[in-house]
C-alpha cells in the first residue's frame, strides 16, 4: 500500500456513493521476477493450499489466453508470502464459488475455513481480524474480466482497482466482495457488517490515463 495520493475523478454514478481515482504512475507495481526452470513442464509447485502446473503457467509465456484462478491466487500468495511485514492478507479468488455456489458444487474450490486459514501465516483464522487490510482478485462479468478488489476493515473502506474501467465491473464485484466479508466475519464469530448504514465508503481505482 502506498501514501501516495492518485487525482480524483468526478463521480458520475449518483445510485451508490463511489469515489473514483485515478491511479498516478507514480504508484508501485505489484510485481515479481519469476525465473522459469527448463524442465518446468515437469515440475509440481506447492504454495499454501496451492499446486501449480507448468499448464497454469502458459497465458503468461505464450499470451492469448486469460490468466487462470490457480495462477493468480499463487501469485497473491508469493506476494504476500515475500513481504516479511504484510498488515494484509490476500485471499483466494475460490472464495466467490465457495460462498456464491450451494456446497455440493464447490468441493474443487476447497471450504471457507481453508482459504481463510491459507492467508494466515499462523494457520490460525483469527489472524485475519488483525490484519486491516483483506485484498482478493475477483473475475466476473461479460466479457469476463479481473478485478482487485479490498477492504480496510479500520478505515471503513471497500473498493476496487479496474484496468477496464468502461465495464463497470463494480457493479458486480462489489456487491461480491460484501458478501465474502460478512461470510467470513459469520464464520469467524464476529458481527457481520451492514453495508446500507452509510458507514462504509466505497472506492474505485483506474490505471493512469495514457498519454
Amino acid at each position: 500500500m502506498t501514501d501516495r495520493q492518485p487525482s480524483v475523478e468526478t463521480n458520475t454514478d449518483q445510485r451508490l456513493p463511489y469515489y473514483h481515482f485515478r491511479a498516478s504512475r507514480s504508484l508501485p507495481k505489484l510485481s515479481m521476477d519469476v525465473p522459469i526452470p527448463r524442465n518446468a513442464q515437469y515440475q509440481v509447485r506447492r504454495i499454501r493450499n496451492i499446486e501449480l502446473v507448468y499448464s497454469d503457467l502458459h497465458s503468461l509465456i505464450y499470451g492469448g489466453t486469460k490468466i487462470p484462478g490457480t495462477t493468480m491466487n499463487a501469485f497473491g500468495a508469493a506476494l504476500q508470502q515475500n513481504d516479511e511485514v504484510a498488515d494484509y492478507a490476500i485471499l483466494s479468488s475460490y472464495l466467490d464459488p465457495v460462498v456464491s455456489r450451494p456446497s455440493s458444487e464447490t468441493r474443487a474450490f476447497g471450504t471457507l475455513r481453508g482459504h481463510i486459514e491459507a492467508a494466515c501465516a499462523s494457520a490460525s483464522p483469527e489472524e485475519i481480524l488483525s490484519r486491516p487490510w483483506w485484498i482478493i482478485p475477483l473475475c466476473g462479468g461479460k466479457p469476463l474480466h479481473w478485478v482487485l478488489t479490498w477492504i480496510h476493515l479500520s478505515e471503513h473502506k471497500v473498493g476496487m482497482f479496474d484496468s477496464i474501467p468502461a465495464l463497470h465491473s463494480e457493479a458486480w464485484a462489489i456487491p461480491l466482495l460484501e458478501k465474502i466479508v460478512n461470510a467470513i466475519l459469520n464464520h469467524l464469530g464476529s458481527q457481520a457488517i451492514n453495508w446500507n448504514e452509510g458507514l462504509w465508503k466505497r472506492v474505485l481505482m483506474y490505471p493512469p490515463t495514457l498519454e
